[in-house]
């Protein structure tokens, strides 16, 4: 998956360098795509490689929290094909907050634009999970943070 390329500096110090690249398949060929910049000291390769780690890491937490806001969204009765009405009373019914967040997040993006519209203008914000929505519902991302 991920490769360690090796090359000299351009120029007329022949330094040598590292690289991470990966490969894509396009067309059944493996394109190289570089996934850090080029290094010429150890200093910098650690700071590349602890970006690519940074950010799998992230994408980690990011797929975690999607996949057990799916699980909870499918024990909570919840099917992406149901109209807003019918997922906004499935995530009323949710008991915890951070289910109800989890499973909300869970939908695509689309249906998430779609019920938190319905929500937004057709449901009470002042109490229960219409409270909790409106006061966590980020209009930047389509979320609930």
């Amino acid at each position: 998956m991920f490769k360690l390329i090796k090359m000299d500096q351009a120029g007329g110090e022949r330094k040598p360098g590292l690289r991470i690249d990966i490969d894509i398949a396009v067309g059944g060929k493996a394109v190289p795509c570089p996934c850090t910049e080029t290094c010429f000291d150890e200093r910098s390769f650690a700071a590349e490689i602890e970006a690519l780690h940074d950010a799998l890491d992230g994408l980690l937490k990011e797929g975690t929290r999607f996949l057990s806001g799916a699980a909870k969204s499918g024990a909570a009765g919840m099917n992406p094909q149901d109209p807003p009405e019918k997922i906004w009373a499935a995530l009323s019914k949710i008991p915890g907050e951070e289910d109800f967040i989890l499973a909300f997040n869970s939908l695509d993006d689309a249906k998430r634009a779609e019920t938190s519209e319905y929500i937004l203008t057709q449901c009470g914000m002042f109490s229960g999970k219409g409270a909790v929505f409106s006061k966590r519902f980020n209009h930047a991302s389509g979320l609930l943070e």
